[in-house]
């Protein structure tokens, strides 16, 4: 599986502005984006794991009122990129 993704993500065959693909863009996103963070603070979330988090395109621009973000992906470099770009 790593192999595949891994693949997927360095040859971007998914297309889209997202590396996760089309699905990930912020045009296929904005219900969820909107939603999500009503959600998180209707049943108080204060650390979120998502897995996997693909490149964070889209969750980049959620506003999320939460202590944690933790992203989890099979790719490697694309969680040394998004540590780079969006680590604390």
């Amino acid at each position: 599986m790593e192999r595949i993704f891994t693949k997927i993500y360095y040859s971007r065959s998914w297309g889209g502005w997202s590396y996760s693909g089309h699905g990930s863009d912020l045009d296929m996103t904005i219900v969820i984006s909107k939603a999500l963070p009503c959600v998180l603070k209707e049943v108080n979330v204060q650390v979120m794991l998502d897995a996997p988090c693909g490149d964070y395109y889209w969750m980049s621009h959620v506003n999320m009122d939460i202590k944690k973000y933790i992203g989890v992906d099979i790719v490697k470099e694309l969680v040394k990129r998004n540590q780079k770009r969006y680590g604390s």
